[in-house]
C-alpha cells in the first residue's frame, strides 16, 4: 500500500496533523441524503470562516445546471433565464397570496399584509428571508452583511438564478422585487417538498422503492447501499479487512429471507399443499358440474323426444277421437232416420186400419226397437268410458317407464357408460329407449344387464387389487418412517457427541493458555536471573512463537472440518425435505450423504485427535528441553 511521505499512514486516511483538513463543522456526514432539512440544530458559518475551495454545508441540495433543479439547463455556461412568467402581475399576486399564507401559517413574528408584501423594504426582505431560511437551517440568524450573505445562501440551496448585491439595495423596486418574490416562494417550495418526504418515511422511501415481496421491509438496495457505505468508511479509516460489515450484512440478510427459519418454510409449504388440495378438490367439483350438465343436457334431449312423442301420440287420439265423433254422427243419423222412418209408419197405421192382433205385434216391435236403440247408446258410452281410462293407464305407464330410463341413463352417463364413445362403454350401447315402439325391459335383460355383470365383477376385482396395494404401500412407508425416525436419532446422537468434541477442544485451549502463560513467567525469570541463558530463551521464545502459529494453523484447519460438518449438516438438511416428493430416492441419497457425514466427522476427529496429540507430545518435550535447560545450569 502507497503511504504518505510525511505521516506514513495509508494516503486515505485523514492526517489530523496537518493544517490543511476540512473542519469538521463541515463535513459531510456519510448520512447526508436521507435525512430532511432541519433534522438537528445547526448554525450557518460567517463570512469569515467561509472556505472558498470546501464545499457546501448544503451540498445535499441540487446544484446550479443539474437537471434536479427543473429550472436550468445541463452544461450552460450562460445566465439562464427564468421561465416563470414573474413580470405578470396576475402571477406576481399569486406567489405575494402563497407567501403570505407561509408566513401565517407559521406564526411570522413580524407585522405582515399584503401591502408589505407588495413593495417591501429591504429590512422586512430580510426579515422574512431569515424566517424562510431558519426553516431549513434551524437557528439561523441575519448577519451584518446580508447583501452578501443571501445571494450565497441561495447558491448552497441550488436556486438557478443569481442576484447581484445592488440589486440587494432596492428589494421593494418593482423590476427586481418579482425576482426575489419568486425566490422566496420557491424556497417554501423546497421547505414543504422537505416535509412532504419527511412524512412518506424519508429520503430513502424514495431512492430505495421495495418492490415485490419487500413492501414490508428493507429493500436489498438499500441494505447494500447501507454496506457499501460502512465499507468505505472503514476503508477510509484505514482498514483492510470488513469482517464485522460482512457479519453484520449476513445477519441482515438472513432476518430478511428468514434462512434459519426451516419452521416457517415446512408451513408454507404445508400450507401450499393444503391450497393445491383444495384446488384439486375444485377441480374434481368442476369436473362433477360438468357431467351434471351433460346429465341434464341428455335429460333435457330425453324430455324433448318425449314431448314430441306425446305430440305425436296426442294427434293420433285427436284423430281417433275424430273417428268415433264421426261413428256416433252417422249412429245418431241412423237413429234420426229410423226415429223419421218410426214417425211414418205411425202416421200410416194411424190410417190404414188395422186388427188388434196387429196393432200388438207393431207395438211390441217398438218396443223392441226401444230396447236396441237405448242398448246401443250405452254400449256406446262404455265404450267411450273404457277408451279414456284406457288412455289414462298408457299414459301413466308411459310416464313411468320413461322416468325409469332417464334414471338410468343418467346414472350411466355419471358412471361413463353411455354413450357409446364413453370411457367405460367398450363401444357398447348401454342406453335405454322407452317408447310406444320400443321394448327396454327385454333389451336390459339381454344386451344391458349381462354387461353390468361382467363389469361390476372387473370392478370390484381392480379394487381389491388396489387395496392390497394400498396395503403394502402403507406398510413400506411405516417401516421407512421408523428407519427415518432411527437415522434422525443417530444425527442427534452425533452431534451431542460433536459438541462434547468442542467442549473438549475449548477446555484443551484453555489448558493450552495456562500453559503457555506459566512458561513465560519461567522464561521471564531465568531471563531476568540468568544473563547466559540467553541465547537458550531466544531459542525457546522462536520455538513458542512457531508452536503459536502452529496452534493458529490447527485453529484455522479446525474451523474448516467445523465449517464441512456445518455443510454436511445443510446438505442432510435439504436431502430431508425432498421426503415428500422422492421418499425412495431421498432414501439412498440420505443414507450416502449420512456415510459421507460420518466418515468426514471420523475423519476429523481422528486428524484433530492426532494434531491434540502430537501438541501434547511437543509440549512435554518442550517442558523436558527447559527442566533439562535448568538442571544443566544449576
Amino acid at each position: 500500500m502507497r503511504k504518505s511521505s510525511i505521516s506514513g499512514v495509508p494516503l486515505r486516511v485523514r492526517n489530523e496533523n496537518t493544517g490543511y483538513h476540512r473542519n469538521p463543522s463541515r463535513e459531510r456526514s456519510s448520512s447526508i441524503g436521507r435525512s430532511s432539512f432541519g433534522a438537528g440544530p445547526s448554525k450557518m458559518p460567517v463570512a469569515s470562516q467561509r472556505n472558498s475551495t470546501a464545499s457546501s454545508q448544503f451540498s445535499f441540495l441540487p446544484k446550479i445546471g443539474r437537471p434536479s433543479s427543473g429550472i436550468g439547463v445541463r452544461g450552460r455556461t450562460d445566465v439562464p433565464k427564468d421561465p416563470r412568467p414573474i413580470t405578470d402581475k396576475k402571477y406576481q399576486n399569486q406567489l405575494i397570496k402563497q407567501l403570505l399564507e407561509f408566513l401565517v401559517q407559521n406564526q411570522y413574528p413580524h407585522p405582515i399584509s399584503l401591502k408589505i408584501l407588495g413593495s417591501p423594504s429591504g429590512k422586512d426582505f430580510f426579515k422574512i428571508f431569515e424566517f424562510i431560511f431558519s426553516k431549513i437551517c434551524h437557528g439561523y440568524k441575519q448577519v451584518p452583511k446580508m447583501e452578501e450573505e443571501v445571494p450565497r445562501l441561495l447558491k448552497q440551496l441550488g436556486y438557478p438564478f443569481s442576484f447581484s448585491k445592488t440589486h440587494l439595495l432596492s428589494v421593494g423596486s418593482p423590476h427586481t422585487w418579482p425576482n426575489f418574490l419568486a425566490a422566496l416562494v420557491w424556497m417554501i417550495d423546497l421547505i414543504q417538498l422537505s416535509k412532504y418526504i419527511d412524512q412518506h418515511g424519508g429520503i430513502d422511501t424514495f431512492i430505495f422503492k421495495p418492490t415485490g415481496e419487500e413492501f414490508d421491509g428493507i429493500s436489498e438496495e438499500k441494505i447494500l447501499f447501507d454496506y457499501c457505505e460502512k465499507t468505505y468508511e472503514a476503508f477510509l479509516h484505514g482498514a483492510d479487512t470488513y469482517e464485522e460489515q460482512d457479519k453484520a450484512l449476513r445477519e441482515i440478510l438472513m432476518a430478511k429471507y428468514q434462512v434459519e427459519d426451516i419452521q416457517n418454510l415446512r408451513a408454507e409449504n404445508a400450507r401450499l399443499e393444503e391450497e393445491l388440495k383444495l384446488t384439486r378438490q375444485t377441480d374434481v367439483e368442476i369436473e362433477n358440474l360438468k357431467q351434471a350438465i351433460e346429465v341434464t343436457k341428455h335429460d333435457k334431449k330425453l324430455l324433448q323426444d318425449y314431448t314430441d312423442k306425446m305430440q305425436h301420440y296426442r294427434k293420433a287420439q285427436e284423430s281417433e277421437v275424430a273417428k268415433k265423433q264421426e261413428e256416433l254422427e252417422m249412429l245418431r243419423l241412423n237413429i234420426k232416420a229410423e226415429t223419421e222412418k218410426l214417425a211414418y209408419m205411425q202416421e200410416i197405421y194411424k190410417k190404414q186400419d188395422l186388427s188388434p192382433t196387429d196393432v200388438e205385434r207393431l207395438k211390441a216391435e217398438q218396443e223392441g226397437l226401444k230396447k236396441q236403440v237405448e242398448t246401443l247408446e250405452k254400449q256406446i258410452a262404455s265404450i267411450d268410458s273404457d277408451n279414456w281410462e284406457t288412455q289414462l293407464d298408457q299414459a301413466k305407464y308411459v310416464e313411468k317407464v320413461e322416468r325409469e330410463a332417464a334414471e338410468y341413463n343418467r346414472l350411466a352417463i355419471s358412471l361413463k357408460l353411455v354413450p357409446e364413445t364413453a370411457e367405460l362403454a367398450n363401444g357398447k350401447d348401454f342406453r335405454l329407449s322407452s317408447g310406444v315402439s320400443s321394448d327396454p325391459v327385454s333389451h336390459f335383460e339381454n344386451t344391458v344387464k349381462p354387461m353390468l355383470t361382467l363389469m361390476k365383477k372387473t370392478g370390484q376385482d381392480a379394487v381389491r387389487a388396489k387395496d392390497k396395494i394400498k396395503f403394502q404401500l402403507q406398510y413400506e412407508n411405516e417401516q421407512f418412517l421408523e428407519e427415518l425416525s432411527d437415522i434422525n436419532d443417530k444425527v442427534s446422537k452425533m452431534e451431542n457427541e460433536l459438541k462434547c468434541i468442542e467442549a473438549e477442544i475449548d477446555s484443551m485451549k484453555q489448558n493450552f493458555q495456562t500453559d503457555k502463560k506459566s512458561l513465560s513467567d519461567d522464561i521471564v525469570s531465568l531471563q531476568e536471573s540468568i544473563v547466559h541463558l540467553e541465547a537458550l530463551h531466544k531459542q525457546g521464545e522462536k520455538e513458542r512463537m512457531r508452536l503459536h502459529e502452529e496452534y493458529k494453523s490447527r485453529c484455522l484447519i479446525l474451523n474448516s472440518k467445523r465449517k464441512e460438518v456445518n455443510d454436511g449438516c445443510a446438505e442432510l438438511e435439504e436431502k430431508w425435505e425432498q421426503i415428500t416428493k422422492e421418499a425412495e430416492e431421498y432414501k439412498k441419497v440420505l443414507t450416502k450423504c449420512l456415510d459421507d457425514f460420518v466418515s468426514r466427522l471420523q475423519a476429523a476427529n481422528t486428524f484433530m485427535d492426532d494434531r491434540l496429540l502430537q501438541a501434547e507430545a511437543q509440549r512435554k518435550e518442550w517442558e523436558e528441553l527447559l527442566n533439562s535447560s535448568e538442571d544443566d545450569d544449576l
